[in-house]
């Protein structure tokens, strides 16, 4: 049965790395945060457009300004996370 085995050589990773502490990973503002294929292209080809922290998180911050966002709204979004604008609201909660 596949599914038992992929539990099996989980279960083996998680005992590997038992008592382990994760390791530090360099992140700067302008590192690549999101990987996201872009729509509207005339090509057969598809575009992957690179999205850093910096710029996500400074849209979200001037979405939020420019709405006079406090940290008493809500925030309602139908979007998949997956999906620029559900990326904008999870960041959107941040401000």
């Amino acid at each position: 049965m596949p599914g038992v085995h992929a539990v099996l050589l989980f279960d083996d990773t998680v005992a590997a790395w038992a008592g382990s502490r994760p390791r530090p990973v360099p992140l700067r503002p302008e590192s690549p945060l999101a990987l996201l294929p872009s729509s509207g292209t005339t090509s057969a080809v598809p575009k992957i457009c690179v999205h850093s922290h910096t710029g996500l998180l400074s849209n979200a911050a001037t979405v939020a300004a420019d709405a006079q966002a406090s940290g008493a709204d809500t925030i309602l979004s139908a979007s998949p996370l997956t999906h620029l604008f559900g990326l904008l609201s999870v960041h959107l909660s941040l401000f």
